[in-house]
């Protein structure tokens, strides 16, 4: 805590410091108008004086700011905090240079006398310095708030992305599982060992999405191994109706994509397309060195299914999120593809 204290005072004293050349600067500028036989600083015994009046100076206002970030903040009421700040800065430095005036006057002539238009002077220039002094307060103050506000709407933009994905993920329990459970109760009356390799399968489905639902991203070889068997759910729900061919690098399988990518976009594919004995529905998941491809032909239905495109809004903003780069979206010569960046 001392640490703490002591680094924050050597910070300030610095800035103190530097604050105070310009201060007696500006307090020799103020003189040499004022005072026509005046010489400037005599003695360094002078200028250190003024450096010490302008630390001074600066240490009020350091405590008075911090008062009235108390009593009017920043964000609440800039501009009754503005006014305040500059009147109550002004006042502080009128009293201190009128000081400093004083004691230079009574040393020099041995008498104290003020005249009006010497002290309205002064005030001016000490009305013009304090204002742009606020200026640039005001000004950082704003950099910092802009700063702050463009890392909470990322911060916002990610954790709704996520949320939006999360619920995304959701979808597949109701929908997913109620046709599972339908095939499964016509099958299990056929056929006893696909029976039992349907459970299994729908079991390793749900495991995965329990397991990797608060990941971010997951190897290529894993999310394949669980496509394999939402696939083999699917094929045997339509039988000889869907077909789904993959082709991926070996060399990609330690590489990484978000959980679900590939399962959200192939349950898409069947929920816009016609899935029928007629038109058998074909859906290829291959690869290139920078994407994972989704391609299925446009076949769509009459009346879809609910869904207005959400799902690969969401997919869309959760790659944005995680590597800064979109899905790419195509419909050329009637084959609806999806390349997603591998990561």
């Amino acid at each position: 805590m001392f640490e703490m204290v002591l680094n924050s005072f050597r910070k300030r004293l610095l800035s103190s410091i530097l604050l105070a050349l310009a201060g007696a600067g500006l307090l020799e500028l103020i003189f040499q108008l004022q005072y026509r036989y005046y010489k400037g600083f005599q003695s360094f015994e002078w200028f250190m004086g003024a450096i010490i009046l302008t630390v001074l100076f600066i240490e009020i206002i350091y405590h008075l700011k911090s008062r009235l970030d108390r009593a009017a903040a920043w964000d609440k009421q800039p501009v009754y905090r503005l006014f305040l700040q500059i009147l109550s800065y002004w006042t502080v430095g009128i009293l201190i240079f009128t000081g400093i005036r004083l004691v230079y006057v009574y040393l020099v002539s041995a008498r104290l006398f003020i005249l009006f238009s010497d002290e309205l002077t002064i005030a001016l220039f000490i009305l013009v310095g304090i204002i742009l002094m606020n200026i640039v307060d005001f000004g950082i103050i704003l950099l910092r708030q802009w700063r702050d506000t463009l890392a909470e709407a990322e911060k916002y933009k990610k954790e709704s992305a996520e949320f939006e994905f999360e619920m995304l993920q959701a979808q597949i329990n109701p929908h997913f599982l109620f046709n599972s459970l339908n095939t499964l109760s016509s099958l299990v009356y056929e056929d006893a060992d696909r029976s039992a390799e349907f459970i299994r399968k729908l079991s390793d489905v749900y495991r995965h999405v329990l397991d990797n639902r608060h990941k971010e991203l997951i190897d290529i070889r894993e999310e394949l191994s669980f496509i394999e068997s939402y696939i083999f759910l699917l094929e045997l729900r339509f039988e000889k109706k869907l077909k789904v061919e993959i082709q991926i690098a070996d060399d990609l399988l330690r590489r990484k994509i978000a959980p679900l990518t590939l399962q959200l976009l192939i349950e898409n594919a069947v929920k816009h397309n016609i899935v029928s004995t007629k038109k058998p529905l074909e859906i290829k998941i291959f690869s290139d060195n920078k994407f994972i491809i989704v391609e299925n032909p446009m076949q769509e239905k009459a009346i879809t299914e609910d869904g207005n495109g959400m799902g690969l809004r969401n997919i869309n903003s959760r790659y944005k999120s995680l590597c800064g780069e979109k899905i790419i979206i195509s419909t050329a010569n009637n084959v609806f593809t999806v390349k997603i960046p591998i990561i």
